[in-house]
């Protein structure tokens, strides 16, 4: 049962999100800069929250601050960090990648591309590593371990293959991993709203939904955490957090509906060309302008014709 629910986890959060990013860019024949775009800006800005989380817990100051907090607070705090980079990492995006992105299928691939690699990155990769790991534990110590530290190792290795299916799951971080998938990809629509319509509140909007959401999965995730590492009520933990992730998903899917059905009529459907002019004989594209006096063919008055007169 484990290795069921880890190949099932390892398909969900690795080959179906490229697979699909792969479609998308074949449907709407759009370059795959415009899906790298998105996975940078995400890559960037993952870089930047984790920068900025390790420094506000290592300031003295940050801790006297958050000291005697409720955790749900902590969390808060930690969704307005991760809100507001990633949204400046969407909204740079968007900018860099120009009238590309203002059409709908321009920004449905630079939603995969944020969407993906934060699923395939952090979560997939993370639990085909673990997997890999696991099985390719050696029977012996290696050098530098020693016999103590190789029976607890081991002991390790053996609860992870007695785990269940649901426990397995967890480790995976299976419903994380989606419900993240589904907030990046409608909170990079939202924003596409606001930068292409220039409608600002929607980039606020996309703010306070992340914010928001980030907090509640912040709160799920150490709760079945920590009543994992616990084993109390472990089941009951699980189904809840898993429905609570579901019901986000099911919103932001309903996010991405709407905008389907109201904003994409009003967005621009293909690139509008550039004008070049044509090439000269041997050299670089010229255009012709008119000299200052010169004036067009048609506006030129016909010259006054000569009298014939006999040449005497």
């Amino acid at each position: 049962m484990v290795t069921i629910a880890f190949v099932l986890s390892i398909f969900l959060m690795v080959l179906v999100p490229l697979v699909l990013s792969f479609a998308m860019v074949r449907k709407y024949n759009t370059p795959w800069m415009i899906f790298g775009l998105g996975a940078l800006a995400f890559l960037v800005s993952y870089i930047v929250v984790s920068l900025a989380s390790s420094g506000l817990t290592s300031s003295d100051a940050v801790a006297s601050f958050t000291r005697g907090l409720e955790p749900v607070f902590l969390f808060m705090i930690y969704g307005v960090i991760m809100s507001l980079f990633q949204n400046a990492g969407r909204y740079a995006s968007q900018r860099l990648g120009g009238a590309q992105t203002l059409t709908w299928g321009g920004a449905v691939v630079l939603a995969a591309g944020f969407a993906a690699i934060s699923v395939v990155l952090i979560y997939g990769v993370s639990a085909l590593t673990y997997y890999v790991s696991v099985l390719m534990f050696p029977p012996t110590a290696p050098d530098g371990v020693t016999p103590d530290q190789f029976v607890s190792m081991q002991q390790q290795v053996a609860d992870f293959w007695n785990l269940s299916f649901t426990g397995a799951i967890v480790q995976t971080q299976l419903f994380p991993g989606l419900f993240q998938a589904s907030l990046q990809f409608a909170a990079s629509m939202v924003v596409w709203v606001g930068v292409g319509q220039k409608l600002w509140q929607w980039v606020a909007a996309a703010f306070a939904l992340e914010t928001a959401e980030m907090s509640v999965y912040y709160v799920v995730n150490y709760w079945m955490l920590l009543h994992l590492a616990n084993n109390q009520q472990f089941s009951i933990n699980f189904y809840g957090g898993a429905a609570i992730f579901l019901v986000l998903m099911a919103f932001n899917a309903g996010i991405v509906y709407l905008i389907y059905k109201k904003v994409k009529p009003l967005a621009p459907t293909t690139v509008p060309a550039p004008v070049i002019a044509k090439p000269a004989p041997g050299g670089k594209p010229v255009e012709k302008k008119l000299a200052p006096r010169e004036k067009p063919v048609d506006e030129m008055k016909p010259a006054k014709k000569l009298k014939n007169t006999d040449l005497k």
